[in-house]
């Protein structure tokens, strides 16, 4: 009854960003260094309880060479896999991976739909960000197994974003 069940795992230091509100850039952190299956399934079994397992953290999850292998190891497990993302990194066949891997919840970094989008959260191009995004949600309407949501770090520098946001969540 007291056994925690959500889990957030870092599965990568890397980041494809350079976002200038992230703890990863104001303390200067630098580690380039991915988990390893072993140390990911060790961490499953010491929280069985944990049903719940998202993918975040100051790295960019989908940099990590098996992404989709951890999804499936917790999908396997009977838990409900999830992740966070910029969307960068996003492609098609990626998304269906993900899906088929056993993908049960996503959230989208975005703190702007604009070109403003690249000044708050430098790296990839805003467009590219939004059609994976788009390309995602088609794949999340066929299928409807997929929780999706939009994560925004709000500011008063995006606050005339709140509303395209909300929008593009329906």
């Amino acid at each position: 009854a007291t056994e925690p069940v959500f889990l957030n795992v870092e599965i990568t230091t890397r980041c494809n960003a350079r976002c200038p509100h992230c703890a990863r850039f104001i303390s200067g952190r630098d580690d380039q260094a991915d988990m390893t299956p072993e140390a990911f399934a060790r961490l499953l079994d010491l929280l069985p309880h944990a049903y719940r397992v998202t993918l975040v953290g100051l790295g960019e999850p989908l940099l990590h060479p098996q992404v989709v292998d951890f999804v499936r190891e917790v999908a396997r497990r009977g838990r409900r896999p999830a992740l966070v993302t910029n969307g960068s990194l996003l492609a098609p066949a990626l998304s269906e991976e993900l899906f088929d891997a056993g993908l049960r919840s996503i959230a989208f970094s975005l703190d702007a739909l604009s070109p403003k989008s690249e000044e708050l959260r430098p790296g990839p191009p805003v467009e590219e960000i939004l059609n994976n995004i788009r390309g995602f949600m088609r794949l999340a309407a066929r299928d409807r197994t997929v929780s999706t949501a939009i994560f925004s770090a709000l500011s008063p520098r995006n606050l005339d974003q709140i509303e395209p946001l909300a929008d593009m969540a329906l």
